[in-house]
């Protein structure tokens, strides 16, 4: 079972359990374990989450405390929010119904889920049925909350989901696992530089390191601690166009992962910053049988990523540069350098093949001559950006909505990045359904002089021309890709925005017009039909 697996692999060997049916089921598997659990009965669920304090304390380790659905779980709130106040582990298990019950006037049937608030890190855990992907769900969501608990000393909320029947026991059931994966949780605070002596020999045992940079912020320390390493051939370091870091890290502008030549496969996977655009590197790696994952951010962060399936440890730290450069510190060997050798032959050239490709590229080499601040629609501009050699490091900031992904706010967010440097053009990369939806943005009595905005009208979602299978539908133009013939030229007019239209053949015309200086926001219009 994974609750007393991963309770046993986090330390923990007090359970106070209460009556009822609905937990009875890990009752029964707590009281089986006797060489792992001591397992103490308590009637009243309020009494039971001091008594669980008590023993918190006195033993100096987190004790749990099992409870059956309904409102067993609602008498346990004054002990956690108890538990929070003072830093005690608390760790409460309760067993919930299924979640389409709730609400349905069903017995001792309530929304369990985050019940404890601000008070408990909460997790779900649902019923596997054989279902692998639930099963790494469920793993996933314990080991982050466990992690939570063990680096906060906070109070942490596991709900179960059981359905019937619930009392099919199987007295020689295996209930500790011990190979149930663990993730290693490290917490650096923000004046100590220095990882643990078990993480610095996993990266020296790596023979194929690789380390990826998703979206982050300007941080020119990392970019030269990033530099030293792919100097030294330690390690293949891949960075995406809103890494802000230079991108002559790279062993390429793109690469080639689809061969199944396990020469490329990592051994283990340094990720840093925010989310990746790439969504084939991502689906790559989620098949790749990868020995060692980390994932590094901020301190504060009490998330854990699981990007690639797979995390085996989470560094919580304020600065991703200082774990770097602890990692730079070590000596590298042959084979790290013969990995990052079969990488570099892979290097493909880069993708010009379409007018928007083109005009992205041609506008970020211009825009990084002016050290310009970059903002990229979602959709199709954000991945045009990727095939651009331009070196993402001559931008003052790379920046895209890539937390949602949504097509919503690109304009404005624009506007206030404009508004906020003053000293530097914005530069926006827009499609057309990305414009349309936010253009009220120009309706602005303060619009920024310094705004650029780059519109690639291919009247319509073309990205969604490459979704297999959906050419057959009769309505992919009209209600899928929202085909249209708008033009920016007239709201431009309106909202006093200076317009240019521009076709294939004149886009370098075009491009040195937007960057001339003036005293109007622009926008530059290419119209594609596709």
């Amino acid at each position: 079972m994974l609750v007393t697996s991963l309770l046993y692999r986090f330390g923990i060997k007090h359970v106070v359990v209460c009556p009822g049916s609905r937990n009875a089921p890990l009752v029964d598997a707590f009281a089986r374990c006797k060489e792992t659990y001591a397992v103490y009965p308590v009637t009243d669920e309020r009494s039971a989450g001091f008594i669980a304090i008590g023993m918190a304390e006195s033993t100096r380790s987190a004790v749990a405390v099992c409870v059956t659905s309904g409102t067993a779980v609602a008498n346990l709130y004054p002990s956690v929010v108890e538990a929070y106040h003072r830093n005690v582990p608390l760790v409460v298990v309760s067993a919930d119904r299924p979640m389409e019950w709730i609400d349905q006037m069903d017995g001792q049937t309530m929304a369990q889920a985050g019940a404890y608030g601000r008070y408990a890190d909460y997790c779900d855990i649902l019923p596997e049925n054989g279902d692998e992907e639930r099963r790494w769900y469920n793993n996933r969501e314990m080991n982050r909350v466990l992690g939570a608990m063990k680096l906060g000393s906070r109070p942490i909320h596991i709900n179960i989901q059981l359905r019937e029947p619930l009392f099919d026991f199987e007295p020689t059931q295996q209930l500790i696992d011990t190979t149930e994966r663990v993730v290693e949780a490290d917490f650096m605070e923000p004046e100590e530089y220095t990882l643990s002596a078990e993480a610095i020999k996993e990266w020296c045992d790596a023979k194929r390191r690789m380390i990826i940079v998703g979206q982050h912020e300007p941080d020119e320390n990392l970019s030269m601690v990033l530099d030293d390493i792919a100097l030294s051939d330690s390690a293949v370091i891949l960075a995406e166009s809103l890494s802000n870091v230079s991108r002559t890290v790279l062993t390429g502008e793109s690469y080639d992962i689809t061969p199944t030549d396990k020469t490329i496969a990592p051994d283990m996977v340094v990720y840093i910053g925010g989310h990746i655009v790439n969504k084939q590197l991502k689906l790559w790696l989620r098949t790749k049988e990868i020995k060692t994952i980390w994932r590094v951010d901020r301190w504060r962060n009490m998330e854990m990523p699981d990007t690639f399936g797979n995390l085996t440890r989470h560094i919580r730290h304020q600065s991703s540069k200082d774990v770097l450069e602890a990692l730079a510190d070590t000596p590298s060997d042959s084979a790290a350098e013969d990995f990052v050798l079969s990488w570099k032959n892979r290097v493909q050239s880069v993708g010009q093949s379409t007018p928007q490709c083109k005009m992205v590229h041609e506008l970020l080499q211009h825009a990084g001559a002016e050290t310009s601040n970059v903002v990229l629609a979602n959709s199709s501009e954000v991945r045009y950006a990727q095939t651009s050699s331009a070196d993402a490091c001559n931008f003052a900031m790379v920046t895209c909505n890539r937390g949602v992904n949504g097509i919503e706010g690109t304009i404005s967010q624009a506007v206030g990045c404009a508004l906020g440097d003053k000293k530097r053009k914005t530069i926006v990369l827009t499609g057309d359904l990305s414009f349309f939806y936010d253009h009220n943005a120009l309706w602005n009595t303060q619009l920024p002089e310094n705004l650029r905005i780059v519109l690639i009208n291919d009247h319509g979602g073309n990205i969604f021309r490459g979704l297999k299978g959906l050419e057959v539908s009769p309505v992919r133009d009209t209600l899928v890709m929202a085909k249209h013939s708008m033009s920016a030229e007239g709201w431009c007019a309106d909202c006093g925005v200076a317009y240019k239209k521009v076709a294939e053949g004149d886009i370098d015309n075009g491009i040195d017009w937007l960057l001339d200086d003036g005293n109007n926001a622009k926008v530059l219009e290419l119209s594609v039909w596709v």
